[in-house]
């Protein structure tokens, strides 16, 4: 891993205590971390950032094409992180010219809030890959840990349970319904009706990758 990209990762996450960066050609032995085996796989390989999209998203790619095919292209890099305070998290580093950017997807969960239940849509897809993706640097701009649910409202029954924030925008669900519809909280109070709850994600994702650098195999000599 470039040092850049190591040192920003120590950076953000060294006040969570101890941090530990696994990354290719670190000698460590990876089998008994506390994480999937494709995450351990994919930090062993030196095209980790290629084959990131394929090897962790892969399920997704049907609901989240836009995303997926833009990861495939855009992350240069990958590293699994163990801290004190939070959950093993795998990272994803991307570029914007000098500017080192990184997501962080914590593991993969089967163990939904109940309130899930009532949703309208299953997001057993999304959270089975991470249970929260979100930005290094900011802990949102992505789908929340399940830990991190919170309403916005006071009456449960007429809040927006949001599982996605974005630049003071969120998306959730309003269980006032049966199923609980889904909704968009804009930044600036608008709220939208979204009929189609992984077009919105899939946009929202895609959104702020577009603009990042490609993986070196993509960039035209």
């Amino acid at each position: 891993m470039h040092k850049l990209h190591l040192q920003t990762i120590h950076e953000q996450v060294n006040h969570e205590g101890n941090p530990t960066v696994f990354a290719y050609q670190d000698t460590t032995n990876l089998e008994p971390l506390p994480v999937p085996s494709s995450w351990k796989e994919l930090v062993s390989a030196p095209d980790a950032g290629l084959r990131a999209a394929g090897m962790v998203w892969g399920p997704l790619a049907r609901l989240l094409p836009r995303t997926i095919t833009m990861l495939s292209r855009c992350v240069q890099d990958a590293a699994i992180v163990l801290t004190e305070s939070k959950p093993p998290s795998l990272v994803y580093i991307m570029q914007e010219g000098d500017l080192v950017l990184a997501r962080r997807g914590y593991l993969p969960t089967t163990e939904m809030p109940d309130i899930s239940r009532r949703f309208s849509v299953d997001l057993h897809p999304l959270y089975s890959v991470h249970n929260g993706w979100i930005n290094l640097y900011s802990d949102d701009s992505g789908p929340l840990p399940t830990s991190d649910w919170r309403p916005i409202g006071t009456d449960l029954k007429t809040a927006l349970h949001p599982i996605f924030w974005q630049s003071g925008s969120a998306l959730g669900f309003q269980i006032s319904e049966t199923p609980a519809a889904c909704y968009m909280l804009w930044s600036d109070g608008d709220v939208q009706r979204i009929v189609d709850f992984w077009k919105q994600l899939d946009d929202l994702l895609y959104a702020p990758l577009r603009g990042l650098d490609l993986h070196p195999k993509y960039k035209t000599p």
